[in-house]
């Protein structure tokens, strides 16, 4: 018997399988639930039949009609008679029963024990978002099994069916599907592990993952068939013949397009959107089944205090992309508002906070990088990482690529820089001293933006003057000497992390790098200068400055929408 969940698409296992000469492997016979051929056909009509009525004309090489009136002459029998006609007409072959209904309840399972004498299993299962994104396709097109409540089911696909004729947002469908979809596949499973736990030890049994089936097609095969006492066939070891079923060549419920590369179908849980978490009896079996489950897919988790969701994507556009990752400047961003950039991305991004990412003025940049580097890979454990830095954070954005590269050298696939220089003297809009000023009152109420603090700072004639001017924007409620303490601690932080990012020189290179100088028109002189700094630690980078001018109309949202296509071009999404 061939276990497994709907939506685990484990006909690929079972079409591999069946290239073996001493195996027989029809499709969803669909008996194993009946007591006999009437029940059957009184539950289920003719929706079950089609992989008993595709074996009838194989192993009895007979036509589409004669399958169907020996179907019709077995209705008073029962289905272990069924079965045994079966077995009978495959001669010495081994059948091989893959009905995905039989994991929906246990005691359909333990029939499998009560009516064959040494009957063997091979239990496969595939990550939660695959197998639900899997399942709507079911429901929308009806295709379920019928044990499930029908009124449910069509209610169900009732629904789906006024969010395409609506034109509704997808994540509609999601959130109708959701819950009735992950209970399924999380208590699927749960039967078949606690099943095959009951099941004598003697029984012969293996377990593989759909992913693992796709990426390591050899290794797998080789163990299932140890585990059946079976010699192995090279025929059965390539799936590519067999991936293109129909959910594979309808993709798109996942958010990829159809293709067939393995790895594509393996990773296609990256692609799908998730419109809330998983419950906890789901999320409990994903995590026993080894399946990551990693925070950048949840619509609602955060690091609650070094890192924040910057808008509400859950999926990528393609496997390969990855969520993005964003260190601030010491102030923040002063350029662009990073959260309306997010909501333009097709990707997860993620801020940290910049109070705690530059907390110890002591922290070399490779001190810094290497804290936020522990985030991001607890955050995603596997898979491609993206990583953003803007003003000062790309030079720790940077570092953190090139050490996330030691680590996982084949999962850095872009970093994209905003106003920065990855090493050398940091650029600044005003003189270093007061720059660190700014940036120590900058989270305060009263604040001021750049430019007005620089007007502020040219009344001033010395130090003492500006620290005077800057008591002024002492909080209401603090004392004055609350207030320069904190001014006086701030300044001091600021400065020594300005003096170790000077310091900064990169060790090692960067394959793929977007930078971008969101400048004003008479800002480009220093242009060049910042290409051939950044690119003396990158092979391949692609420098793009956008010109902001202040008095245009809707300025910002013309910037913004440079960034969005500059970035989507550099991801080939466009």
């Amino acid at each position: 018997f061939l276990l497994a969940a709907p939506g685990c698409e484990c006909s690929i296992l079972e079409q591999m399988l069946s290239r073996h000469p001493e195996l027989v492997s029809p499709q969803e016979l669909n008996l194993l639930q009946y007591h006999d051929m009437a029940e059957r056909t009184r539950a289920a009509g003719s929706k079950t039949c089609f992989g008993l009525h595709n074996a009838l004309e194989e192993l009895a090489q007979c036509t589409h009609a004669e399958a169907a009136r020996d179907i019709n002459d077995m209705q008073q029998m029962s289905t272990k008679e069924v079965f045994k006609i079966i077995q009978d007409w495959s001669g010495s072959r081994t059948i091989i029963d893959k009905t995905p209904a039989y994991a929906l309840n246990m005691s359909v399972l333990r029939r499998a024990e009560q009516l064959f004498a040494n009957p063997s299993y091979i239990y496969v299962h595939r990550h939660p978002y695959s197998s639900i994104a899997a399942m709507e396709h079911l429901v929308m097109e009806q295709e379920w099994p019928p044990e499930l409540d029908r009124a449910l089911i069509s209610s169900i696909a009732q629904t789906a069916e006024d969010v395409r004729r609506d034109r509704e947002p997808q994540d509609v469908l999601h959130n109708v599907t959701w819950d009735f979809t992950q209970d399924t596949w999380a208590n699927s499973n749960s039967n078949v592990i606690s099943f095959l736990q009951e099941v004598t030890s003697s029984r012969k049994r293996v377990s593989v993952s759909y992913e693992d089936l796709l990426l390591e097609p050899e290794k797998c095969i080789r163990l299932i068939c140890e585990k059946l006492s079976l010699p192995q066939r090279p025929a059965m070891q390539d799936p590519s013949q067999t991936v293109g079923s129909f959910l594979l060549d309808k993709a798109e419920i996942g958010g990829s397009a159809p293709c067939s590369s393995g790895a594509n179908e393996a990773m296609l849980w990256r692609t799908v959107a998730v419109p809330r978490d998983l419950s906890s009896f789901p999320a409990e079996i994903a995590k026993r089944l080894g399946y990551p489950v990693p925070m950048w897919k949840s619509p609602s988790a955060t690091d609650g205090v070094s890192l924040r969701r910057l808008n509400s994507v859950t999926s990528l556009p393609r496997w390969d992309l990855g969520p993005l990752f964003i260190v601030p400047d010491l102030v923040g961003n002063t350029n662009v508002n990073l959260e309306k950039w997010a909501t333009r991305l097709q990707l997860p991004c993620f801020l940290f906070d910049s109070a705690h990412v530059y907390q110890q003025s002591t922290r070399r940049v490779e001190m810094h990088a290497a804290y936020l580097l522990q985030i991001v890979m607890e955050a995603s454990p596997n898979g491609p990482v993206l990583f953003g830095g803007v003003g000062l954070g790309c030079r720790v954005a940077l570092e953190m690529a090139l050490q996330f590269q030691r680590h996982r050298p084949h999962d850095v696939y872009a970093i994209v820089l905003v106003d920065g220089c990855v090493s050398g003297p940091v650029d600044l809009p005003i003189e270093l001293e007061q720059y660190a000023l700014f940036c120590a009152i900058s989270a305060t109420p009263l604040a001021p933006d750049i430019e007005h603090f620089k007007c502020m700072m040219r009344t001033c004639a010395c130090p003492e003057e500006q620290l005077e001017v800057v008591s002024q924007l002492k909080p209401s409620g603090w004392e004055l000497s609350r207030w320069d303490t904190h001014v006086h601690t701030a300044l001091g932080h600021i400065l020594g992390n300005i003096k170790l990012m000077e310091s900064y020189r990169p060790a090692g290179q960067l394959k793929q790098v977007l930078a971008l100088s969101l400048c004003t028109l008479d800002d480009t002189n220093h242009l060049s200068s910042m290409c051939k700094a950044n690119s003396a630690f990158i092979e391949s980078l692609q420098f793009e400055s956008i010109h902001r001018n202040s008095s245009a109309v809707n300025g910002e949202d013309s910037v913004l929408a440079d960034i969005i296509a500059l970035i989507n071009h550099y991801l080939r999404l466009n």
